[in-house]
């Protein structure tokens, strides 16, 4: 029997260093996520697009992972 792939959702966009933090505050909270990067780097260009990384998580975990991001850090 083979496994049926998860469909992935982005539940934020934004720098590198921004979706590190996001993916550890999901973590925290035991939703696995996955951090994509969708910059296509040319070699000629010398700035990247700073909100080219997405957090992604799975379609179960889209509502809980969207209001533990809006919640305000204390």
């Amino acid at each position: 029997m083979g496994t049926k792939e998860k469909e992935l959702y982005p539940i934020f966009r934004g720098g590198a260093w921004e979706a590190e933090i996001v993916r550890a505050k999901l973590m925290d909270a035991g939703i696995v996520s996955m951090v994509k990067d969708d910059a296509i780097p040319v070699l000629t260009s010398q700035y990247l697009n700073p909100q080219s990384v997405i957090v992604l998580v799975s379609e179960e975990d889209v509502t809980f992972a969207k209001q533990l991001l809006e919640e305000k850090s204390e």
